[in-house]
């Protein structure tokens, strides 16, 4: 009779198999069917069959989170679609930061970039300062 896996090494298979679901499922679907081309930049959310639900304002942690999250797989050859990280971060930027002459950024936008929750939020802003370091370290653009 063999005795069941140790620990360690259900986690391995484990960090395994979510290592082989990120890089062949998640990563692969968030930059395909998750980036809106026409605004340059992530959905808020895709349904079952990885369709954009449309109509759903656009929290500044969802756009800063996924920039990090592809700055990062960039840096470690998990990705290669530098170029919509950078239209992503560059979008962000625009239509988030000051939209309205206040400082800060907004909350969250809709799909065109208009303001629909004009809050300065301290936890969506500590988000943008993360994808800003990831963007930083992947590109060497200080903007």
């Amino acid at each position: 009779m063999t005795s069941p896996p140790s620990g360690f090494a259900r986690a391995a298979r484990s960090a395994e198999r979510l290592h082989t679901w990120l890089l062949g499922a998640a990563l692969p679907l968030w930059i395909d069917r998750g980036f809106d081309a026409d605004a340059c930049g992530f959905h808020e959310r895709l349904d079952f069959d990885a369709n954009p639900i449309p109509n759903i304002p656009r929290r500044l942690t969802v756009q800063a989170r996924q920039i990090f999250v592809y700055a990062r797989a960039i840096m470690l050859g998990w990705s290669t679609d530098s170029a919509r990280i950078t239209q992503a971060f560059d979008a962000m930027i625009a239509r988030y930061h000051r939209p309205d002459g206040r400082p800060g950024f907004v909350f969250s936008v809709d799909g065109g970039g208009k303001v629909v929750d004009a809050r300065r939020d301290l936890y969506a802003h500590s988000f943008f300062l993360l994808a800003a370091d990831a963007y930083y370290q992947m590109t060497d653009d200080s903007q």
